[in-house]
């Protein structure tokens, strides 16, 4: 019993942050596709500057969404259900 103690208390930490970094990539992403929606509205209209704007920060939000999954292929789960949220709540 007090091995399995000692276990979860080395693994709560980790578990928790997983959660977290899962929560970050999850909104992370939302908010990518949202802004990558914005995007493509702007190229539309031929609002060059804003679309230029829109442009480098989904670029800025993509490297660490990228970077989140490359270490860990569970975040991948969340950046899925983040680009389908953004896109749905852009549309």
């Amino acid at each position: 019993m007090l091995k399995l103690k000692k276990l979860n208390k080395t693994l709560q930490p980790y578990l928790s942050n997983v959660w977290i970094r899962g929560a970050v990539v999850l909104v992370a992403m939302a908010v990518s596709d949202f802004i990558w929606a914005r995007y493509i509205s702007n190229i539309s209209d031929g609002n060059a500057l804003l679309a230029a704007s829109w442009g480098s920060v989904v670029i800025a939000l993509g490297a660490f969404i990228t970077l989140s999954y490359v270490d860990d292929k569970r975040m991948i789960i969340p950046a899925c259900i983040g680009a389908f949220l953004g896109t749905y709540f852009a549309v």
